[in-house]
């Protein structure tokens, strides 16, 4: 079972940290939007928001910079692209929570991600940011959540990157064989 065939986007996915300094363009910008955007959602809540930058935006991008933890700071500054993924978690209309709205927001971001690769870009998510710095740069109001930042653009030399820095880039790609995340019967037979 681990020979299958995988559309290529998908198995060329990398997460970098050195990327080119060509900047990304408002139609390539809008086209990853546009394919979260058509992301399946329970109820079709679409409980997804975005905050985004470009370095050109200087204050926006400032104000995102801002919320990563240092190390993410030193690698991030070279980035044509810097975002923050938000979900809603609660529904507004039945004043309920929205349980499903972390698998709704991560469909949106396998759009995102497929389209990037499309486009010959690449990406790299980031947990390390702080969700309070987010809150009080962008007044966030308490029924959404900070749940990733992200850096995107076309892959620079990462030769070039301080050796703390660099990811091998075989080191990345690993995945755990299928049979220790697939089973079909009872959870003991998990291996």
């Amino acid at each position: 079972m681990q020979n299958v065939t995988i559309n290529p986007v998908i198995k060329n996915r990398y997460s970098p940290r050195a990327y080119d300094d060509k900047p990304l363009s408002k139609e390539v910008i809008n086209s990853l939007f546009e394919a979260a955007r058509w992301a399946a959602s329970s109820r079709n809540s679409q409980p997804w928001r975005f905050i985004y930058a470009t370095p050109d935006d200087a204050e926006q991008w400032d104000k995102l910079f801002d919320c990563l933890i240092p190390f993410n700071q030193d690698w991030v500054k070279t980035a044509p692209f810097l975002m923050m993924a938000l979900v809603q978690k609660t529904d507004p209309e039945r004043n309920t929570q929205r349980k499903n709205a972390a698998y709704d927001l991560g469909l949106a971001m396998g759009n995102f991600t497929a389209q990037a690769g499309h486009l010959g870009l690449y990406l790299r998510n980031m947990g390390g940011f702080s969700a309070d710095k987010a809150r009080e740069n962008f007044n966030i109001p308490v029924i959404f959540e900070p749940v990733v930042m992200l850096a995107a653009g076309y892959l620079g030399d990462e030769s070039k990157l301080d050796e703390n820095l660099s990811v091998p880039k075989g080191q990345d790609r690993t995945r755990k064989y299928l049979d220790k995340l697939v089973f079909n019967g009872d959870w003991s037979e998990l291996k």
